[in-house]
């Protein structure tokens, strides 16, 4: 039984339907198949009962208009199927007063004629359903008015009253069952549309920001501001990147670009790195930002030369001759979450200015950190003098540079990262 109910629900429900359209139509196919069964019983036993063929047919009438708002709904036509079957309860409720008189059974159908709007319609609706309400108390007043004038037409006994009170009861019973299980329905699709929303947002921020940041995030509403001592921060751009834009389709610079970047969000989780955003062709990260224990310059530095390196190989691959020059400095920063609708990380700073400078002033295909940061490398790599760069507050600052190929070549195998993604 459980499944052909859930078989007449589901009539006219389409993948394209959101939660609540699915909830609203299945309400509404079983409101139609209740007052489908309700006809062919008044048309059976209330056409025995009262020996009138009119009673029998007109109850059957109704029941085929009430199968005919379930065709509509399967044809997708779910607002005329709605409209029908409005037209058809109120008739109904009409037809019951006029042939049994007012308050004799009729009243059950009345339930039927207030509470299956609100079942059918959507919360934004509000003015279909404040319509159909009017309707319905049109009719409701019209059916009671022509019952007391002219019902009733056929006489029944006491005992065919009893059995058509029980009978209409069963179907408040079984209206009452559909109304809860609906509630029901409606409560827990919106609590697993907020979940499926809530776990998006979780994931977008998962992929913007450090995990100790997103717990504070999820945690409350406060604002999320720390201070870093010691952090390193890197930006890197692709030289040349305005004059690719003009040589090659848009389809095949995205392509090259996501791949790219893919790969280096790969290398910074590899070396604990932690990424803080893309703007355009340019591509910025730190260490420091997440934790007191988080991976120092060394892993960023580390991480500078495998985006050269990597920047070689996918270009190869493309057909591109594309070079990157990137700054590296350390030193005092802050990092905090900015925005209320779409909430971003990001971090500030004079060491995070003279990062940006340390990259624009920095040759194609070498990296170029300030002075703090070379006292912290020079034993591992080889840097050379370069000139000094100008910076608001700071004055003129010392630069090194480091020419990657100057080392050994440490290509990175492109396609080993592809298949560990």
């Amino acid at each position: 039984m459980r499944k052909y109910l859930s078989m007449i629900g589901r009539v006219g429900t389409t993948d394209d339907d959101g939660i609540e359209t699915k909830l609203l139509k299945y309400a509404a196919n079983l409101c139609f198949f209740l007052a489908f069964l309700l006809s062919i019983f008044y048309a059976v036993f209330g056409g025995i009962l009262s020996q009138s063929p009119y009673y029998a047919l007109v109850s059957l009438g109704l029941a085929i208009v009430y199968s005919g708002c379930l065709g509509l709904n399967a044809l997708s036509l779910f607002g005329s199927a709605r409209i029908l079957f409005l037209l058809a309860i109120n008739a109904h409720f009409i037809f019951l007063n006029v042939l049994v008189g007012p308050w004799q059974g009729a009243e059950y159908t009345a339930l039927f004629i207030f509470i299956l709007p609100a079942l059918m319609f959507a919360q934004g609706e509000i003015r279909s359903l404040a319509l159909s309400l009017a309707t319905c108390a049109i009719g409701t007043i019209v059916g009671i008015w022509l019952g007391r004038m002219y019902g009733p037409l056929l006489e029944f006994s006491r005992q065919d009253y009893e059995i058509g009170y029980y009978a209409n009861g069963f179907f408040i019973v079984l209206l009452i069952v559909a109304i809860v299980r609906m509630l029901h329905a409606r409560m827990l699709g919106s609590y697993q549309k907020s979940e499926v929303e809530r776990e998006k947002l979780a994931s977008f921020l998962r992929d913007s920001m450090p995990a100790p940041v997103l717990a504070q995030v999820m945690k409350s509403d406060t604002k999320v501001a720390d201070s870093h001592s010691d952090t390193a921060v890197l930006f890197a751009d692709i030289v040349g990147f305005t004059q690719l834009m003009h040589r090659v389709s848009p389809a095949l610079l995205l392509e090259f670009l996501d791949e790219l970047f893919t790969a280096f969000d790969a290398l910074a989780e590899e070396h604990g790195v932690e990424k803080i955003k893309t703007i355009g062709d340019s591509y910025m990260a730190a260490t420091g930002v997440a934790s007191a224990h988080d991976a120092g310059v060394d892993n960023l530095f580390e991480f500078a030369l495998s985006m050269i390196y990597m920047l070689r190989t996918v270009s190869q691959r493309y057909g591109f001759d594309a070079r990157m020059r990137i700054g590296v400095s350390s030193g005092h920063a802050i990092s905090g979450v900015i925005g209320a609708t779409k909430k971003t990380f990001d971090i500030w700073g004079d060491t995070v200015n003279l990062a940006s400078r340390l990259e624009a002033a920095a040759d194609p295909g070498k990296i170029l950190v300030s002075e703090p940061t070379y006292w912290r490398l020079r034993e591992r790599w080889h840097f050379d003098a370069h000139d000094a760069i100008e910076l608001k507050g700071l004055g003129t600052v010392a630069t090194y540079s480091h020419d990657p190929h100057d080392g050994p070549d440490n290509t990175v195998d492109f396609t080993k990262i592809r298949r560990e993604r």
